[in-house]
């Protein structure tokens, strides 16, 4: 859908290009580990950025130390502000 591309495209601008093939990796264990969490426990996870990608102060990047896997219902009642659950 449109949003996702632009949710993409935004990921893409805000990834540093110096992260390195383990950094990848780890990235892709934050979304591999939200599938298991959902297929545990039956209900929604995503992958959340704890500083925005795009917020009205600051903005985080597309990386490993910027990432949590939370529920979904948090992660959309929190919408473009700092995770409470982060750092």
């Amino acid at each position: 859908t449109a949003s996702e591309s632009e949710r993409g495209a935004k990921r893409k601008h805000r990834t540093p290009p110096w992260l390195n093939q383990a950094h990848y990796a780890e990235i892709e264990g934050f979304y591999h580990f939200a599938k298991v969490m959902e297929l545990m426990t039956g209900q929604k996870y995503h992958v959340d950025h704890i500083e925005p990608l795009q917020g009205a102060d600051i903005s985080g990047l597309h990386a490993p130390w910027n990432l949590q896997v939370i529920p979904a219902r948090d992660n959309i009642s929190k919408g473009n502000r700092r995770s409470a659950h982060g750092l």
